[in-house]
């Protein structure tokens, strides 16, 4: 085959999660106020469009879907558990998240982070998480 007849296709990726993340997404922004039986405000737009940013960015294949919860000030929390990982990533806003991680091998009493760009740290623990997806509780 001639290579200047060849064809490259590029195409977002597809990612297992994506779709179930998303839907829950729109369900946590579609929120009435009020939805905890107090002010609990729905999952802001921008929160929701920055959380599926930052999963597209520090995705590993094979690791499941996170936990998604909402906040009451239109906040939310990505959150994976095994028996010997925790992640833990609370979006307060656009570029300002903190970050809980307890790895039984390396952080056994946790460890905090505040990030708003670089997440390579959350990339490499969920690649550690990898190891430990078989015992990983997922509910998006």
């Amino acid at each position: 085959m001639n290579p200047a007849n060849q064809k490259i296709i590029v195409s977002e990726p597809s990612y297992a999660w994506k779709s179930e993340v998303t839907s829950r997404i729109e369900e946590l922004i579609r929120l009435e106020p009020g939805w905890d039986g107090y002010k609990g405000q729905p999952v802001s737009l921008e929160n929701g469009h920055f959380a599926l940013n930052i999963l597209e960015s520090i995705y590993a294949d094979n690791v499941p879907a996170p936990q998604i919860v909402p906040g009451v000030n239109g906040d939310l929390q990505l959150e994976w558990h095994t028996p010997s990982v925790e992640i833990e990533l609370h979006i307060l806003a656009p570029y300002e998240v903190q970050v809980w991680v307890i790895d039984s091998e390396n952080f056994p009493e946790g460890r905090e982070l505040e990030l708003s760009m670089d997440f390579t740290d959350i990339a490499h623990q969920l690649k550690n998480l990898k190891e430990h997806s078989s015992d990983c509780v997922s509910a998006a």
